[in-house]
Formats: C-alpha cells, sequence, structure tokens
C-alpha cells in the first residue's frame, strides 16, 4: 500500500497545480477562506463531476446575510460538533435553503487521537453511519446545488468530499489533488481511500455497510455526474 500511495503522490502534484488552475475552482465569498467547486473533476468511465453541483467550504458564520444568494445552493451541511455550531452558528435564514447539521464527529474532540493520520483513521472506522447520513441527504430530490462545510474545510469536509468523488468514479490522485489544493497533505487522503477500500472493497460498498443503499448512489451519480452533451442541473 505504501508504494501504491507514493506512486499517487507522484501524479498528485501536477495533478494539483491543473486543479488550482482552473477558473471557476476557488469562489470568492466575503467570510470564507477555502469555498471551492469539486466540478469538472474526470470519472473513470468518461464523464466528468458537474460545476455549482457540489462546492465545499469553510465555516459560514463570517458570511455577510445575503451574500452567499448567488451561489445558488439549495442544500447547506454542516459537519462541524455541536458545540462548534453553537458557538459561532451560521446564519442562513434569509435564503430559503435546506439546512442540515450532521456532526462527522461526536462527543469531545479533545479525546481525539493527538496525530491527524489518527483522527482520519478514527473517521473512517467509526463515523461511517454519519458520513452515509450526510451523502444520503445529498441523494434527496432537488438537494443539489449543495455545499458541504465544516470548521476549516479541509478536514471533515475533505474527507468526505473524498468518498463522494471516490463513489463517483473519480480517481484517486485527482481526489488527492483536490484535497491538496486546500492545504491539506494528499497522503492523509490517500490513506483514507487504501483504508475504506481494504475494509469493504470499494467506496460504493463502505457506504453501503453504513446505511446508504444502491439507489441512493445511483441517484447522488445522476445528479452529480455528466457526460459530454447533456444538460446541467434543473
Amino acid at each position: 500500500m505504501t508504494d501504491t500511495i507514493g506512486e499517487a503522490i507522484g501524479e498528485t502534484i501536477g495533478r494539483t497545480l491543473v486543479i488550482g488552475s482552473a477558473p471557476r475552482r476557488h469562489i470568492p465569498l466575503p467570510g470564507t477562506l477555502n469555498l471551492r467547486d469539486v466540478g469538472g473533476y474526470p470519472t473513470r468511465d468518461g464523464g466528468s463531476v458537474r460545476w455549482r453541483a457540489l462546492l465545499r467550504s469553510d465555516a459560514l458564520h463570517r458570511v455577510p446575510a445575503g451574500a452567499a444568494v448567488g451561489l445558488g445552493l439549495r442544500t447547506v451541511i454542516d459537519l462541524r460538533s455541536h458545540v462548534e455550531a453553537e458557538i459561532a452558528p451560521s446564519d442562513l435564514a434569509d435564503l430559503g435553503l435546506r439546512t442540515l447539521h450532521i456532526p462527522v464527529l461526536g462527543g469531545d474532540l479533545r479525546t481525539l487521537p493527538a496525530e491527524l493520520s489518527g483522527t482520519y483513521r478514527h473517521i473512517v472506522d467509526e463515523c461511517g453511519a454519519a458520513i452515509a447520513a450526510v451523502i444520503q441527504r445529498l441523494c434527496a430530490p432537488g438537494a443539489l446545488p449543495a455545499l458541504i462545510h465544516c470548521s476549516a474545510g479541509k478536514d471533515r469536509t475533505g474527507i468526505v468530499v473524498a468518498l463522494i468523488l471516490a463513489a463517483m468514479g473519480v480517481p484517486d490522485d485527482v481526489i488527492a489533488a483536490d484535497y491538496a489544493f486546500g492545504g491539506g497533505r494528499p497522503e492523509l487522503i490517500l490513506e483514507v481511500l487504501a483504508r475504506v477500500n481494504s475494509s469493504c472493497g470499494s467506496t460504493g460498498d463502505y457506504l453501503l455497510k453504513h446505511g446508504l443503499d444502491r439507489a441512493d448512489l445511483g441517484t447522488l451519480r445522476a445528479a452529480l455526474v455528466q457526460y459530454s452533451g447533456q444538460a446541467s442541473l434543473p
């Protein structure tokens, strides 16, 4: 597994430069530092992730009232803990959105492993049901365009988005490049993907094990992946 990850990291470096140069990737929104689109990524079967269908971000509590209207969102999912959300609540009531709070990590965050890699392993091993619940909400009719966020928009959001992209068929090195574009070490997310595949065989099977069903995955894929000549989201 180490050799495979090392090879993927080498491919990731070039990918990150290409990803960062995409003109629509980073979205400048007042009050955010890490808001970006995961559209445009290729899938193994010749499709690509739709632009402006799935966004990822850091916390939204500093976003001025009404500033996010232009994003055209229908759903916002907050992955932060209850304590984090209470300390820094997001005020999105004026946007008429479906806003959901689904903590990926429950309990006291201070009890998590000191090393980030240990926290990532904990999330994969112990938080699969929460991850599946997040993704299931994205499968609801009219859920997209959607935005997923935590506090920094890197760790919890990075893992959830990585698993979504993997389930859609985006190659691991592209997923790692997306993660690295937000300041993360690509080997961390590659280890997450390897751990998921080792335990369950594939990302799809991991999500099925934790509560998603095949119809959900099919619905999300139809909404999130497009092929040449297909129209944009309704």
